[in-house]
């Protein structure tokens, strides 16, 4: 990742889309796209021939069925440029020892880069694989998934973000009952 790049995800809290990434989007939905002309199409054959009572059904599932799955399409590849944020008491280097400190307890395989962590999932029977940013910042982290290679994953990259939001909330609020418990000694 650039310094540009990185620059531009903490500003917007989402990945700049390039332009393989448009590619992939479009070849996502050509098929998609020509599932949507096929129902247009059995829709007005169904009411041009009064005898097709096939098309009348057909064509209305075909069509909801194109527009929906176009619809999930989008939605996930939107959901994978985005980074969620995680809001914390911590400056910069506390949110990378909390973060590195979590990653340790898991079985992924963990780079630290200078700016950010960069730490890679297995493959699964849902998943190709997850790549995971983490970008430690002052009072917060920002967190984002994908699966590698562009393809598309059932859920795993949110459950990925979710386990590590948790994760950082719960070690958080075990420091601060720590911090307590110090305090009145």
């Amino acid at each position: 990742m650039k310094q540009g790049e990185l620059a531009y995800i903490i500003a917007n809290g989402k990945i700049k889309l390039r332009a393989g990434d448009r590619l992939l989007l479009y070849f996502s939905l050509v098929p998609i796209a020509l599932m949507l002309i096929g129902g247009c199409m059995l829709i007005y054959k169904a009411y041009n021939d009064e005898h097709d009572v096939n098309s009348a059904f057909w064509g209305p599932l075909v069509l909801f069925i194109s527009i929906s799955a176009m619809w999930l399409v989008i939605k996930r590849q939107k959901q994978n440029r985005t980074y969620k944020a995680v809001e914390t008491p911590f400056l910069k280097d506390e949110n990378s020892k909390l973060v590195a400190a979590i990653l340790e307890r898991t079985s992924w395989k963990v780079e630290k880069r200078p700016e950010y962590i960069v730490c890679s999932t297995r493959k699964s029977g849902f998943s190709w694989g997850e790549v995971v940013t983490v970008i430690p910042l002052d009072k917060k982290i920002l967190i984002n998934s994908h699966p590698k290679n562009g393809k598309m994953t059932i859920l795993r990259d949110i459950r990925n973000i979710e386990k590590l939001q948790n994760e950082i909330r719960t070690a958080i609020s075990n420091a601060a009952i720590n911090n307590n418990r110090n305090k009145v000694i």
